[in-house]
């Protein structure tokens, strides 16, 4: 009887209903998502996008193939400052990336099963390893076959990562010194494996 009194009482005020309508795939639509005159020219450029980001992963693929079979055939000892500084570092991304997908720290360790010091371990040391060893490496090749490198370059990279990402906080990144030494180091690695992939044919 109480709940039945509890729902009389009840009263709901309706301001909107409202319906998701699918768009039609027209060449209307198409107009309004890009500059595109018809459905045609939209499917075309959807089909490229998908081909470049296919290439590209393949392309990111085989130069860590590529970085791992020389890795794995150089005795090179990485000083644990050196690794420690690096571990920190791409930790510090991991906690940055999870904070973008809304999750805690914590959470994720929780879904892993693993403490901070296991995963650091487990699987940040591993990577960082990987990663020094692959940049010390192709910067002993770059300097051996003379990759050139010039301050236009390095200024052209900025400026697109700039127009790429617009928030005052970012740009303000990027105009930093250490940004700007980053951003050469990783300009130079990405030419000195275009110069390895040419020999390799």
């Amino acid at each position: 009887m109480l709940y039945q009194e509890m729902v009389a009482a009840i009263r709901v005020n309706m301001v909107k209903v409202q319906e998701l309508i699918e768009p039609e795939l027209n060449d209307e639509f198409a107009s309004k998502v890009g500059p595109f005159k018809n459905v045609g020219e939209l499917r075309e450029d959807i089909e490229k996008q998908l081909k470049f980001e296919k290439q590209n992963e393949a392309d990111r693929d085989y130069e860590s193939q590529l970085l791992k079979e020389i890795s794995s055939k150089s005795s090179l000892s990485i000083p644990e400052v050196l690794l420690n500084d690096e571990i920190d570092r791409r930790f510090k991304d991991v906690v940055l990336n999870l904070s973008y997908r809304g999750q805690t720290l914590t959470e994720f360790l929780d879904s892993e099963g693993q403490t901070e010091e296991e995963y650091k371990e487990k699987v940040v040391r591993p990577e960082a390893e990987e990663r020094l060893k692959s940049s010390i490496i192709l910067s002993e090749i770059s300097e051996l076959e003379k990759v050139p490198l010039s301050n236009e370059e390095i200024d052209a990279r900025i400026q697109q990562l700039k127009s790429q990402y617009k928030d005052p906080q970012t740009q303000a990144e990027l105009s930093k010194p250490e940004s700007r030494r980053e951003i050469a180091s990783r300009l130079l690695a990405e030419k000195t494996i275009q110069k390895l992939k040419t020999y390799l044919g």
